[in-house]
């Protein structure tokens, strides 16, 4: 119970020895005691319930660090505060030893009653307590450094589980610690649990709501069933023969909210190798980046994480480079900024016709259309006939157009590869409009319909 912890008082002889005046200067050091040793038997009885009970994941975190940077900074200012003592023959006031132990006492007092509340919250939810409190701190208060050391452990348990859910499609296999989790309730059993769409489920008392709104978890909720669908698929040339994927990307339609009829066949052989190899690349950049982290910080996280969600929509192949970028690149003021505006494509070919006005005057991006083999004609070529102005993709025209990643680019000239400087190379775009671009080239521009094959109907737009 919270308040079940040693109070120390005077014994009788002391109290019938001491005036009135001593027995008040020395009641704080009583209540320093009885704090501590709440605090060391309350942390105490979380590390020591291995393995059996099994402690909550957050909760043993919490009190590990706890353990390390408030009770054994107490014990190392007590055993200074004796040395004193025995200098000076165990003649210095009681005041002196209380103001000593000022700062200690701040601490033990606010710790105490986080454990106080702490013992009725669960899972993650632990992380949006801490969260709060931190920032009612004033900014010289003693306090701030050790809970902040608390944060920063709770944030990495946290994020290495939402990098796991977000990378491998895995959550946690103990009850309550995270808000997503199995819809079985047997956790023995999850491990040999076909996996699918409908095996998990939001717990919403569980989200941290000053770290991730509601919406945002269903989200990540969605990114992370993908992969989990996408890792059972396993891929085959025919695959109207496999009744299993077939089930598997009906799942997978359903996740990403495309209907049969739509422009977007998620059956399609070819899609969706495409798109299981740059999930692939996505959680393994993801998960690795999370996992490097030494202090991470939430909310920078977090909108890192945030980009990932539109899996299957147009909008999302933008969105998820740019925000991938982001996190290979070490930041740089308002460059980054500019860089995000002008489109993640302006900088890359900005370098490379720098790099190579001195050698090849062509250098062309060949864009496969959706669904089409390597040998269809493609979508649009975008021609650079000389050094000179960089051509800008219309972004907002492109997402209007259900941009999609379909394939690889065919690059030809010399250097063309640097054309395609997007965080994961290789990859190319195309739309089921066609014109992404129109009216923003300053170069000439050709586009060729998909549905052509032997025969392709082509418009030239000329420098705009």
């Amino acid at each position: 119970e919270p308040n079940d912890y040693p109070s120390f008082e005077l014994a009788p002889l002391a109290l019938s020895r001491l005036s009135d005046s001593q027995v008040l200067s020395i009641k704080p050091l009583l209540h320093i005691a009885g704090l501590y040793s709440k605090i060391s038997t309350s942390v105490e009885a979380v590390l020591t319930s291995v393995p059996e009970p099994q402690p909550e994941p957050h909760h043993y975190t919490l009190a590990d660090t706890i353990d390390s940077v408030v009770l054994e900074p107490y014990r190392d200012r007590i055993c200074e505060i004796e040395g004193a003592l025995l200098q000076h023959d165990g003649l210095l006031p009681v005041t002196y030893l209380v103001a000593q132990l000022r700062d200690q006492t701040v601490l033990l007092n606010f710790f105490s009653s986080l454990l106080d509340d702490a013992r009725s919250v669960r899972g993650c939810v632990l992380l949006d307590l801490l969260w709060s409190r931190y920032h009612t701190l004033p900014d010289s208060s003693p306090v701030r450094a050790p809970l902040g050391f608390c944060l920063d452990a709770l944030g990495e348990l946290f994020f290495s589980m939402l990098s796991k859910w977000i990378a491998f499609g895995q959550v946690p296999m103990v009850a309550d610690v995270f808000f997503i989790a199995p819809t079985s309730k047997d956790y023995s059993v999850v491990e040999t649990e076909s996996a699918s769409s409908t095996a998990v489920e939001i717990h919403h008392h569980l989200i941290p709501k000053g770290i991730i709104s509601p919406s945002l978890a269903d989200k990540i909720l969605l990114c992370g069933s993908a992969v989990r669908v996408l890792g059972l698929c396993n891929i085959v040339d025919d695959t109207s023969t496999n009744a299993e994927n077939l089930s598997r990307l009906r799942q997978l339609n359903v996740l990403f909210d495309c209907t049969e009829t739509g422009g977007f066949k998620m059956t399609a052989p070819g899609c969706v190798r495409y798109i299981e190899a740059s999930v692939e690349r996505a959680r393994a950049l993801l998960n690795g980046w999370l996992r490097g982290a030494v202090s991470p910080t939430l909310l920078e996280h977090l909108s890192a994480v945030k980009g990932l969600y539109l899996l299957g929509d147009g909008g999302f192949w933008q969105t998820f480079l740019e925000e991938c970028a982001e996190l290979t690149v070490a930041r740089r003021g308002n460059v980054s900024e500019y860089d995000l505006s002008a489109g993640p494509w302006q900088l890359a070919l900005a370098e490379h016709f720098t790099e190579t006005s001195h050698q090849a005057n062509l250098a062309s991006l060949r864009l496969l259309p959706l669904g089409f083999a390597y040998a269809s004609k493609p979508l649009f070529n975008i021609t650079k006939q000389s050094a000179g102005a960089v051509p800008t993709i219309d972004w907002e025209l492109a997402c209007k157009s259900s941009l999609c990643l379909v394939g690889t680019a065919r690059l030809g000239g010399q250097g063309a590869a640097e054309l395609l400087r997007l965080g994961s190379s290789g990859q190319c775009w195309a739309t089921n409009r066609q014109l992404v671009a129109r009216g923003r080239f300053s170069t000439e521009v050709e586009f060729i319909a998909p549905e052509s094959s032997s025969t392709s109907s082509s418009t030239k737009e000329g420098s705009m």
